[in-house]
Formats: C-alpha cells, sequence, structure tokens
C-alpha cells in the first residue's frame, strides 16, 4: 500500500466506505430480527461518526447531505430497537411484593410493548430506499479525490465532538433534565465511536478514554430507555383508566426513577473524569500518535 493511502484521513474514509457496505448488507438480508436490526444501527452510527471526522475535509453541505442520510437510514430501524430494548429494561426492573392489581398491570404493559415491536418489524418495508441512498453516499465518499481528504486531521473532528461532550455534560451538572441527558449521551456515544477507530488506528492506543466513553454512552443509554419506558408506562395507564398516582402506576414508576437515579450517579462521577482534559490537550495526544 503506498504512503498515500496510509494516511489517518484515507483510512478513516475507507473505514467509513465498509461500514456502509455492511449496513446495506444487514438491510438487505430477509427477516427483521434483533440481532441484524442491532448490527445495522451498531455500524450505521459508527458510519456517523467516522463521517464526523471527515466533517472539516469534505465540507458542511456534503456532510449534512451523508449525514442525514445515514442517520434517516438508522431512524427506520429505532422503533423496532425501541420496543425490544424497552421490554428489556421493563423485565430488568426489581420485582417488590406488590398487589395483584401492581402485577396486572406490569403485565398489560408487558403485552403492548409485545405488540409494538411485532407492528414494528412489520414496518420494516421502506429499507430498499434506505439501501438505494446508502450506496449513493457510499459511492460519493469512496471518490473523494486525495488533496480533499487531506484539508484536516483527525484530531479536529475529535476535538469537536470531545468539546460538544464537555458542554452538553455542563448543562446536566447544572440540571439533569430528559433532553440534556440525552444529548449528553448522543455525545459520549460519537466520542466512543470515533476514539474507536482512532484506537484501531495507532495500535490500541487511548484504551482508557475508549472505556470511559463507552461506559458513559452506556449507562446514559439505560437512563434514555427507562426516561422513555416511564413515559410509556403513563400513556398505557391513562389508556387504561389508570389515573398516574394510582398505587398500580406509582410502584412502577418509583422503580424506573430509583435504577435512573443510580445510573445519573454514576455518569455523573464517570463524565467528570472522561471531560477533564481540554478539547487541545486531546488533538495533541491524538495527532502524537497518528
Amino acid at each position: 500500500m503506498s504512503k498515500e493511502r496510509d494516511s489517518p484521513m484515507h483510512i478513516v474514509r475507507d473505514m467509513l466506505v465498509a461500514l456502509l457496505d455492511k449496513s446495506v448488507a444487514g438491510l438487505q438480508s430477509r427477516g427483521a430480527r434483533d440481532p441484524v436490526i442491532h448490527d445495522v444501527r451498531t455500524e450505521l452510527k459508527r458510519a456517523r461518526a467516522g463521517l464526523r471526522l471527515m466533517r472539516k475535509c469534505i465540507g458542511e453541505r456534503a456532510y449534512h447531505r451523508e449525514n442525514l442520510v445515514i442517520r434517516d437510514a438508522a431512524r427506520q430501524l429505532g422503533s423496532a430497537r425501541d420496543a425490544t430494548v424497552l421490554l428489556k429494561r421493563l423485565s430488568g426492573l426489581k420485582r417488590a411484593k406488590g398487589s395483584g392489581g401492581e402485577k396486572t398491570f406490569g403485565l398489560r404493559v408487558s403485552r403492548i410493548l409485545q405488540k409494538e415491536r411485532r407492528e414494528s418489524r412489520r414496518r420494516l418495508d421502506g429499507s430498499a430506499m434506505a439501501v438505494t441512498a446508502l450506496q449513493d453516499a457510499r459511492r460519493r465518499l469512496a471518490s473523494i479525490p486525495t488533496p480533499q481528504l487531506e484539508r484536516a486531521a483527525v484530531s479536529v473532528g475529535i476535538g469537536r465532538v470531545y468539546q460538544s461532550g464537555r458542554r452538553a455534560f455542563a448543562l446536566v451538572q447544572q440540571k439533569a433534565t430528559d433532553a440534556r441527558l440525552h444529548e449528553c449521551r448522543k455525545q459520549a456515544k460519537y466520542l466512543f465511536n470515533q476514539i474507536d477507530i482512532v484506537s484501531r488506528m495507532s495500535g490500541g492506543h487511548f484504551t482508557r478514554l475508549r472505556k470511559q466513553s463507552r461506559r458513559l454512552a452506556e449507562w446514559l443509554g439505560q437512563d434514555h430507555d427507562l426516561a422513555v419506558l416511564q413515559q410509556k408506562i403513563v400513556k398505557i395507564a391513562s389508556a387504561e383508566g389508570l389515573a398516574a398516582d394510582s398505587r398500580e402506576v406509582r410502584v412502577w414508576a418509583d422503580r424506573v426513577r430509583r435504577q435512573r437515579a443510580v445510573l445519573q450517579r454514576k455518569a455523573r462521577k464517570l463524565g467528570k473524569r472522561l471531560y477533564s482534559q481540554r478539547p487541545k490537550q486531546i488533538r495533541a495526544k491524538i495527532d502524537d500518535r497518528l
């Protein structure tokens, strides 16, 4: 392989193209099964993270165009993924001794989520358009000329995401609203996927940063799932004619709140360590290794 092809941005671009190829293959596979949905969503998230590394060198217009293509393809799988994860979160809530009404309501929530999962899988019929859009994006990205790829260092994109994550975490420290926690989770996930790419390119460096960003994204992701479940519980209760402060609803909502409190405490502690450095320090370390 030539020296030109070994440059960091070339490697990032080639990784991104490979991720889009894998996503297309998954979307074209028969059957909307949970493992397939999970794998394709994971590949598309990594692809968006890789695209962010290329943002400065490809320009804002191209970046937003390709980002929307990848985002929209992932969103088609979102409802199927959400229904599956909400069932998992519901089953993971600690069971406490309670009334028969509490148990009956919990079973009702579970049945409704199972029904939504089946319906969401049946709606996965628009993947042909997503496949075509991803293939077009793949061709455009694969044809980017070398001079354009060399306009910016990989560290620029990571520094930008790290800075966004610091800001999002600072807002959570001020007031942990659902929207702020969700934004902090997204930024931590972007950072993990970018550091994962760089770690592969640098021979395994940045292990601590990779581990911290992954764990923060996981904890905040679980918190977000529980927030959605909490809203679902209230909505189902209303449809069933139950008041939000009824015992059946209150017991399940309290279990969600307790788990969220634990996750948020751990996330705050970890976030302080993860975002303790300045973006320029992160950029310098990456430039030194690539």
